[in-house]
């Protein structure tokens, strides 16, 4: 059953070009072992006057590589704050082309991120199903125009 798993944490310091270049080979590297597919996000900027460095991740997948590469995220220390926003079964892929797609942003940048981190997970999380939510519309937003 193919499965999707969208998650926001805080990332634990802010990342340098090549940290994020060796998390995103690792992750393609793994992505691709397992037949995953998805989108990372890294946000950084100041949300109610404070710096933050934060994650946005949408996995898709079986289920079982999902729940098992999502565990390691839970134990990895470059996080903290792990939310889940959404999870559940999918009818297709949403990523389907993309081992692990990529975009760094300042939060300053753009006003629906502004907005998401803004709301409280809860919200977030209530937003429709796992396969139409505003979050997961915002990253999907990323492959149709193949940035």
């Amino acid at each position: 059953m193919l499965y999707t798993l969208l998650y926001l944490s805080k990332a634990n310091k802010a990342f340098d070009q090549q940290e994020l270049s060796k998390l995103l080979e690792q992750s393609r590297n793994w992505n691709e072992a397992h037949s995953l597919t998805g989108f990372l996000a890294y946000i950084t900027g100041t949300v109610a006057n404070a710096t933050t460095s934060q994650f946005i991740q949408v996995l898709e997948g079986e289920q079982s590589d999902v729940i098992n590469v999502f565990a390691s995220i839970l134990n990895d220390d470059r996080h903290t704050e792990i939310k889940v926003i959404k999870q559940g079964p999918i009818s297709k892929r949403k990523f389907g082309l993309w081992k692990m797609g990529f975009q760094g942003f300042d939060i300053h940048e753009s006003v629906e991120l502004q907005q998401f981190f803004s709301m409280d997970a809860t919200i977030l999380a209530e937003d429709g199903d796992p396969d139409n939510n505003m979050l997961m519309s915002f990253m999907k937003s990323f492959y149709e125009t193949g940035d």
